[in-house]
Parts: C-alpha cells; sequence; structure tokens
C-alpha cells in the first residue's frame, strides 16, 4: 500500500503574538510584556505539523508574492510540505495579518485579523491535489474556495475532515455541505455545541445516527481532554496531557494534526484523540502559533509514532 497523502486546506497568515498579563477590559489598556512574529493559518499549521511528522502533506491556499510569504513557504517546504498547490497571486499585497492579545492571567487569547485583498479562487491543479489524496482536511478558508475543493473530492474511499469554525457555521449551505461530504469533524466545544443548535440535534451521537457519512467526532475541551463520538461505540473521554502553559494559539490546530496522523496511520478513533492530546500539549507549551518542532521530533522518536 502506497503512502498516504494528506491535502490541507486552509489560511497561511502572520501572526504577531502580543503576551500580556491579562485581556483588558473596553476602554482599558494591557501593556505588552513579549512580541512573538510567526508564521500562523489553521490550514498552514496542520501541513506543518503532519510535514514534521513525516505525513506526505500538501497545503492548498492561496497567498501573495511578498518576502514574508515567500519565507513561510519556504520554511514549509523544508518541513516537508508539497506547496506546489500554493496558488500566487501577485497582485495582492500582503498575508492575512493577525494580531493575537494571549493572557496569562485568563490563559486565554483574543484575535483581530487584518484584511488582504488576497483572490482565493481555485486552480486545476489544486482540483488535481485534491481528487488524488487520501484525506482531505478542511479549516478556516473562504467558503466558496472550500466549496470548490469539496465538490473536487469524487474518490469515496477518501476521507474528509472538517475543522469546525464559526465562520462555517454562519451559512446553511456550507453547514450542509459539510455534513453531507465529512466523514470526521473535529471542533471545539462551544463550536460543536453551536453546530448542534443550528441543525437541531441533542447530541453528537444523534448527529452521527443523522448523517449516516459521519463516523467520528471529536469534541475538544481544552486542557480537560476531548470527547470521542463514534457510531456504534458509547463516547469516550480522553484528558488532556499536563503542559507548562505558554500560549493557546494553534492548540486546536495542533490537536487536529495529531488526529490526522492516527488516521492516516490507521488507528482508532481513541488511539488517534490519545496522540493528538500529546500533540497539542507540545503547541501550548511553545512561545509560536505553531507547535514546537524538535518536541515533535522527541515525540516521534520517544514513541516511534506509537502510543
Amino acid at each position: 500500500m502506497s503512502e498516504p497523502h494528506v491535502s490541507c486546506i486552509g489560511n497561511i497568515t502572520q501572526d504577531k503574538l502580543l503576551r500580556v498579563d491579562s485581556i483588558p477590559e473596553l476602554d482599558d489598556v494591557a501593556y505588552v510584556n513579549e512580541s512573538v512574529e510567526c508564521m500562523g493559518g489553521r490550514g498552514a499549521i496542520v501541513a506543518l505539523a503532519l510535514g514534521r511528522l513525516g505525513i506526505s502533506t500538501s497545503l492548498i491556499t492561496a497567498a501573495s508574492n511578498d518576502s514574508i510569504a515567500r519565507s513561510y513557504l519556504e520554511f514549509l517546504q523544508k518541513n516537508n510540505v508539497d506547496i506546489s498547490s500554493v496558488a500566487i497571486d501577485n497582485s495582492a499585497g500582503s498575508l492575512f495579518k493577525v494580531i493575537v492579545a494571549v493572557s496569562k492571567e485568563q490563559e486565554n487569547c483574543i484575535s483581530f485579523f487584518e484584511p488582504s485583498n488576497i483572490n482565493f479562487s481555485s486552480i486545476p491543479g489544486q482540483l488535481d491535489t485534491v481528487n488524488n489524496s487520501d484525506i482531505v482536511y478542511f479549516s478556516t478558508h473562504k467558503r466558496s474556495f472550500n466549496e470548490s475543493m469539496l465538490s473536487s473530492v469524487k474518490n469515496d474511499s477518501t476521507k474528509v475532515i472538517h475543522n469546525i469554525s464559526s465562520y462555517f457555521l454562519q451559512s446553511k449551505e456550507y453547514v450542509s455541505l459539510m455534513l453531507n461530504r465529512s466523514n470526521i469533524l473535529i471542533g471545539n466545544e462551544l463550536e460543536t455545541s453551536a453546530l448542534l443548535r443550528i441543525i437541531g440535534c441533542s447530541s453528537p451521537q444523534e448527529l452521527l445516527n443523522y448523517h449516516h457519512n459521519l463516523e467520528t467526532v471529536y469534541a475538544t475541551q481544552g486542557d480537560a481532554g476531548s470527547w470521542i463520538y463514534s457510531k456504534d461505540s458509547r463516547p469516550c473521554f480522553v484528558e488532556a496531557q499536563d503542559s507548562e502553559s505558554v500560549s493557546p494559539v494553534g492548540a486546536g490546530d495542533a490537536y487536529a494534526a495529531g488526529v490526522i496522523y492516527g488516521i492516516a496511520n490507521g488507528w482508532s478513533s481513541i488511539r488517534c484523540a490519545e496522540f493528538a492530546s500529546k500533540v497539542a500539549s507540545i503547541s501550548v507549551g511553545s512561545a509560536t502559533s505553531y507547535p514546537d518542532l524538535d518536541a515533535l521530533d522527541r515525540l516521534i522518536e520517544d514513541t516511534g509514532g506509537e502510543l
């Protein structure tokens, strides 16, 4: 059997993380203790983690043609991510810029997106990459772009994974498409609850029973852990891994990368969640938007990719 290939569909961004003692109230002020600039974006973070973990991975997105974007794409390529399906928009001034205030006291963050004029029209090479992938992962991106990519998945054996976001939930049409085409859903507790309210289901188990293509729902609960709901089995809870909390930014994406890693290796849903918790703990302890890459190396060295 050939090595499974993953396509990650989602943004690549320029992040600026501002570490503050506490997120201020309205009309108040917070002093910045430290500032870190790094690559971000929900698609790019997952692709980077998977590439570093040794999974054949492509990033499918659009990017500007400036020095920052080029350096990020080179960084991804050096970490085993295929960037040939990244559409370069020469007319765009820059990537999306994201300013994130990370609070030590609340152990949470608040983000502000600066707009970009990047054109997210799909190109033929992207559609081919998606259609030839064994696993296709969808994260926050322009909905029309995702719809085009999702419609190109023709192989019934392809695993389609969605990371639920409030942006997706704003469109009933996209929610319907997402549920009809996805096999795996990943989301935090608030996002999962919002999805259930929108579609009128009382529980993830009811959602699984109603949409026969859905196999598993992973509902994360921050530093508590995650619930795993699968067809024909009782819900299971996996505790989070202990970690020194530096920043919660990107932890959900790191968790998703861990789940995808397990799926690519044919693991059970519980085993996927246990590994995902390890990857998420590495992210929480990282000073950047993505997990510490050396720590990912040590995770594979210590476990051989096994638990």
